[in-house]
């Protein structure tokens, strides 16, 4: 991640870029439209310095983005960052700590996904909720984005079949009042979409996800091996199966 100094000199690239660009377009116009009142041909030199500085700006742009996205980890302030630090699991590093529009959080870690709560608008008048998410638990991270809002949504089998979830949502469909989802402004999409791509690259390649899927499978065949033989009875079958899934 950028350290704050190369942020600022990026943001001072891009505005200083887009100075220059502002200055080329009056040059640009100006010269177009004397060329074509006194019917001379454009200078070369106006045209060359216009789309010599639309390139500068063009990449100070990206760059600016980039080093934007590269920064996942935001301050969520002291009610916020107090409840995350109680939940932590020792020596567990973060990947992404992204706050929401209500006093939300979407916290990504190299072992869970965390959805923190504590503003009012989040049903929470005092203190606060943490929820945890370990991967091998998660069946898909939803990230959603509207006209000026957007979701993130953690699925797992126990909330899988909720639906509905949104920014202005009420009941078991606000999002910024769900245990599972947290709710942003469309002007931090793309920060939130990249969380929930390093979660997902998690889930399947970096959290021992896979592993753990194949051993709650091999439990639940020797489960249903041992319902077969009468060994156990359905009643125990289901509530093994439940703990198993995290249902």
């Amino acid at each position: 991640m950028g350290t704050k100094k190369e942020g600022k000199t990026l943001k001072l690239n891009q505005n200083l870029a887009g100075a220059f660009l502002f200055i080329a377009l009056i040059v640009f116009v100006f010269n177009f439209t004397y060329a074509r009142y006194s019917k001379v041909s454009m200078s070369p030199g106006v045209i060359l310095f216009f789309f010599i500085v639309l390139i500068w700006y063009a990449i100070a742009q990206k760059k600016a983005k980039q080093a934007e996205l590269a920064d996942l980890i935001v301050n969520l302030g002291g009610r916020g960052e107090q409840i995350l630090k109680k939940n932590l699991q020792a020596g567990e590093a973060l990947i992404a700590k992204l706050k929401g529009s209500f006093g939300e959080a979407f916290v990504v870690t190299e072992r869970n996904v965390y959805i923190v709560k504590w503003g009012f608008m989040a049903g929470q008048f005092f203190g606060g909720r943490c929820n945890c998410y370990p991967f091998q638990k998660i069946i898909g991270i939803e990230c959603k984005k509207h006209l000026t809002t957007g979701t993130v949504e953690v699925l797992t089998a126990a909330n899988q079949n909720i639906r509905g979830m949104s920014y202005w949502g009420v009941g078991a469909n606000s999002a910024a009042q769900s245990d599972n989802a947290v709710s942003f402004f469309t002007q931090d999409y793309e920060k939130f979409q990249e969380a929930v791509n390093q979660a997902r690259k998690l889930m399947v390649d970096g959290s021992g996800a896979s592993a753990h899927k194949k051993d709650d499978v091999s439990q639940l065949e020797k489960l249903a091996e041992l319902k077969e033989k009468g060994i156990i009875t359905e009643e125990e079958f289901s509530a093994k199966k439940k703990i198993i899934l995290g249902i």
